[in-house]
């Protein structure tokens, strides 16, 4: 009989001891160290409870050291955890849908590195639109630039993107063209005379863009956008050096002012990577 007392009392004690000793820990911001029970792990709040009182209390954490010596680091922004997105697709391809109408075709690129950032590549043939019978355009049009999403103006606990690609961007970029034209000069004297004159000309732009994009059901979007910035252009015709020229992806008033804007409209298609079609 005392024999089993003992046994039991020695039952209780290393029971106890094991509550002690192996209890988890908390790393607070603050360097503090918290010895509880943790009884439920969120995504950016732990519920825990202290042995003796068992009250359950939610806080910030850096990291938990479990008892049985885990470690686990708490997301502090479920907004930037790439696995968040894993089923959104990266990449699209787009059309700038009023192009033509100013005699040009252009078409881009985009690629999301990681949450809110994407890099972002353009170009065009100048001359492949409507309107073009009259200065006979041709030549090209590229750019690139990277693209910083905005973040919403608050946060909800499991919060996330709508799409990894979607919402308000700023978009610093550098765009560029060459290509030449008629340009009609007309006589001041009677009969008028109408001069074709063919001008050479090349354009760069650095230009900050902001716009938003809306990504549907993974697969659509769209993308407006307008940018501001300096503008250069350089032609062969010094008639025309100073003055406003539409370089297609951009519009600059000349050398003696040299600014530049541009706006677009895309519609654009989404679509994985070539690892993700090969996984799948």
């Amino acid at each position: 009989m005392k024999a089993l007392k003992l046994i039991s009392l020695i039952f209780v004690f290393v029971s106890l001891t094991n509550n002690i000793f192996s209890q988890d820990k908390i790393y607070l911001k603050t360097k503090k160290i918290i010895e509880c029970k943790i009884i439920e792990f969120g995504t950016d709040a732990i519920k825990y409870k202290f042995v003796d009182t068992r009250q359950d209390l939610t806080f910030s954490i850096s990291k938990v050291v479990f008892e049985d010596g885990t470690v686990m680091d708490v997301q502090s922004n479920e907004m930037l955890n790439s696995d968040n997105y894993i089923d959104d697709r990266p990449n699209a391809i787009k059309f700038n849908y009023l192009s033509p109408l100013a005699g040009s075709f252009q078409f881009s690129y985009e690629h999301s590195i990681k949450p809110r950032i994407s890099l972002e590549g353009n170009a065009g043939i100048i001359g492949l639109g409507f309107n073009t019978s009259y200065e006979h355009p041709l030549g090209m049009l590229g750019g690139f630039g990277i693209k910083f999403m905005a973040p919403p103006d608050f946060f909800l606990e499991n919060m996330k993107f709508a799409h990894i690609l979607n919402g308000l961007y700023v978009n610093p970029n550098i765009q560029f063209s060459t290509f030449g034209r008629d340009n009609h000069v007309y006589s001041t004297t009677f009969p008028v005379v109408d001069q074709i004159i063919r001008t050479n000309s090349s354009g760069i732009a650095i230009l900050i863009s902001v716009g938003r994009q809306t990504v549907y059901s993974n697969v659509f979007l769209f993308d407006y956008n307008a940018g501001f910035g300096y503008g250069f252009t350089t032609n062969n015709n010094t008639l025309t050096t100073n003055m406003f020229t539409t370089n297609y992806n951009f519009i600059s008033f000349g050398s003696q002012f040299p600014i530049a804007f541009s706006w677009n409209f895309r519609i654009g298609f989404l679509f994985n990577g070539k690892k993700e079609i090969e996984a799948n």
